[in-house]
């Protein structure tokens, strides 16, 4: 059962309940979408691509399910650029 508490979704389930707050996203409010895009944009760090043209049109209105799916494949390729890279590979050596 999803619930809407403050600016997150939650998912409630026999474990307790689960924040979704990444489903702002698709927010057609704008506050809550920013919020959402901005965050998502901070987890991704300062390795990723310039998501500034999507934040500028978040403002404006809601963003598309591709510009979304853009985000989270994204993210998907991130972590799996870092799971597939040891860390001894990004220490220089001198």
């Amino acid at each position: 059962m999803l619930n809407k508490s403050g600016s997150f979704l939650w998912l409630q389930h026999k474990g307790g309940r689960t924040k979704l707050d990444e489903l702002l996203l698709l927010s057609p409010h704008r506050e809550e979408r920013v919020r959402a895009l901005q965050r998502f944009v901070d987890f991704l760090g300062p390795t990723a691509p310039d998501f500034s043209a999507l934040l500028r049109k978040a403002v404006e209105c809601a963003l598309s399910d591709e510009e979304v799916a853009e985000l989270f494949a994204e993210r998907a390729s991130g972590i799996a650029r870092c799971s597939h890279t040891p860390l001894w590979h990004s220490i220089p050596i001198r």
